[in-house]
């Protein structure tokens, strides 16, 4: 299996993003914050997240979630968990 680790990982979850949101793929880098940045709200982020349980198997939750602002903190978030999966 190959490790979800690296720039495409990343890439992956931006144009996973701007699909789920309907933005351009251009429109949609890591350092931007979900909500104030991309306007996604709780229900859309629910929905985000689900997409990326059914693509990889894995979801952020609870105290996790707490600590996701940014594209780039969620994409850590999949990674983790990943590892964890995969250890």
């Amino acid at each position: 299996m190959k490790r979800f680790d690296d720039a495409a990982s990343c890439e992956w979850l931006c144009a996973m993003i701007s699909q789920q949101m309907g933005l351009p793929n251009d429109q949609v880098h890591p350092h931007m914050r979900l909500v104030s940045d991309l306007g996604i709200d709780s229900l859309e982020l629910q929905s985000l997240l689900l997409a990326i349980e059914d693509a990889l198997g894995v979801i952020p939750e609870g105290a996790q979630m707490q600590r996701i602002t940014t594209v780039s903190d969620l994409h850590m978030s999949v990674l983790q968990l990943l590892e964890a999966k995969c250890a």
